[in-house]
């Protein structure tokens, strides 16, 4: 019974040592996938067209200060879908993505799109 309890401290106190000296670093993600039909103001499909799509993300609400801002250059599929990663942008308009305050409440996305190469941007909403 010694020898088995013995075992135990000694495996707690493995564990506990190995824990101490590896700890776990908590990064940001490098981005995140964001799929959306593109449509123009009547609401049919912009189907095979270049577009630019601008994200923004602000805090505390939709219109709150924007922390990180980038712009990206695209192209819409036969149905208008388009796919993009953001904050995998290597030149922000604004901020820096992995230095968002994700802990420092709410957060929002604004997504914008402009199909005349940024004369004019469309608030999706």
């Amino acid at each position: 019974m010694k020898s088995l309890s013995k075992f135990f401290i000694l495996c707690f106190l493995l564990a506990n040592y190995g824990l101490q000296n590896n700890k776990l670093h908590a990064q940001a993600p490098p981005g995140f996938n964001y799929q959306a039909i593109a449509r123009d103001s009547d609401g049919y499909e912009l189907a095979n067209t270049n577009i630019l799509a601008r994200f923004a993300i602000r805090t505390f609400s939709g219109t709150g200060t924007i922390v990180y801002q980038e712009t990206d250059t695209t192209s819409t599929n036969r149905f208008g879908l388009f796919s993009l990663v953001i904050g995998s942008n290597t030149n922000p308009d604004i901020g820096v993505f992995s230095a968002i305050p994700l802990a420092n409440g709410k957060h929002f996305l604004q997504v914008k799109i402009s199909t005349d190469n940024g004369a004019n941007f469309t608030d999706l909403g």
